[in-house]
């Protein structure tokens, strides 16, 4: 009867265990969900900066690389367009020398390309193979009739000469393109859309640029807002954790290169009651740490976190200062949710649910809960 009822009172007390690890364990889902949630709304308040800004980046450096291909193709084009123009305007020119030259000769052009005399001349030749021969005493010259260019004499080999010779100059023409106009003019329309696109490609990277200056403008009107009230909330709970004293976050500007916004830096000065510090190294262990929890409870107070996870904060502090510790902490747990890690009794007082691990006889860890609130129910 003894075992029974021992053995009764085992399975009781692990009923009761088993209820203790199920409202545990439903406590731990509920404020999983609830980190989940805060943790989704607050990347969801983050997330569209953020994403904004990538997005405009790439948008930039598309339209950079398609403004740096549209110039290309567009030197491309004005040169060959400009090359063409010079060819054509050269054969224009020599064509045009042509004709000003047989005109001066009165020469005329037949439609098969034949240069002959505007007024031919009558005189006495032999002609053999469709060449004129002089005669044996090998004249130099031959006069004309005073109405053949006033006057004037006239060498007819010379003459013939010159035709040869213009002829020749008419046949290395080659082939006149008679559409070059056309061409030309496609050209032209070709330059004036590539001239539109890159006009387009540089005001749409103007407006990505001030869109860019905007969200810079906008992040930094944020940050100095949210730096006021933190440097503010620091400087109240130094003074809380030190009874006094001063304490403030400084910007500094860092250097930037040259185009470029400077960005901002953060110093921490830090003044207890009755010391003079220039630089942080020389505070004691404890007092960096209080300094730390200051700036830490300061961020939190301004935007506070769904889950905070202090490791050993309270390990250099005295027993004044965990008490001034543990009552700021209990004023921000309403916003947060503390797991903090400590060996102190007088920062466990005060928890919600208390675990511990520790070691049996086996080597085996075990981890032991206790929740505060159901003790004093069951008192």
């Amino acid at each position: 009867l003894d075992r029974i009822a021992q053995q009764q009172q085992q399975l009781a007390a692990l009923l009761t265990e088993q209820q203790d690890l199920e409202l545990t364990l439903r406590d731990h889902r509920e404020r999983l969900a609830n980190n989940r949630t805060l943790r989704a709304e607050a990347q969801a308040a983050v997330g569209p900066a953020h994403a904004a800004t990538a997005d405009l980046a790439t948008e930039e450096r598309d339209l950079a690389t398609a403004r740096g291909d549209a110039q290309r193709a567009l030197l491309s084009t004005e040169r060959e367009m400009l090359e063409s123009e010079h060819r054509l305007r050269a054969a224009a020119e020599r064509v045009q020398a042509l004709l000003t030259e047989v005109a001066e000769n009165e020469m005329v052009i037949d439609d098969d390309g034949t240069v002959r005399p505007l007024n031919p001349v009558t005189r006495t030749s032999t002609v053999i193979s469709g060449e004129l021969e002089e005669d044996e005493e090998g004249l130099e010259a031959l006069s004309l009739p005073a109405p053949v260019r006033g006057g004037a004499e006239i060498n007819l080999p010379e003459m013939r000469q010159r035709i040869t010779e213009l002829r020749g100059q008419i046949r290395s023409l080659g082939p006149v393109n008679v559409e070059a106009l056309e061409d030309l003019s496609a050209e032209q329309e070709r330059h004036d859309f590539l001239v539109g696109q890159v006009a387009d490609l540089e005001a749409a990277e103007g407006e990505l640029r001030e869109a860019i200056r905007d969200l810079k403008r906008l992040i930094r009107t944020k940050f100095v807002e949210t730096f006021t009230l933190v440097n503010e909330r620091f400087g109240e709970y130094f003074k809380r954790f030190f009874g006094g004293g001063q304490a403030e976050l400084r910007l500094t500007e860092t250097d930037a290169d040259e185009g470029e916004e400077s960005e901002a830096g953060v110093e921490i000065f830090a003044q207890p009651p009755g010391k003079r510090i220039t630089n942080l190294t020389i505070l004691s262990g404890g007092e960096r740490s209080m300094t730390s929890v200051a700036l830490l409870f300061a961020l939190l107070s301004v935007n506070p976190a769904p889950v905070v996870v202090l490791d050993e904060v309270d390990a250099a502090l005295d027993e004044a200062n965990v008490g001034r510790f543990v009552d700021t902490l209990l004023e921000l747990r309403e916003r947060s949710q503390f797991v903090v890690i400590s060996h102190n009794r007088r920062t466990i007082e005060p928890a919600d649910a208390i675990y511990g691990v520790s070691m049996g006889d086996d080597s085996a860890s075990r981890v032991l809960s206790l929740k505060l609130a159901q003790m004093s129910q069951a008192s």
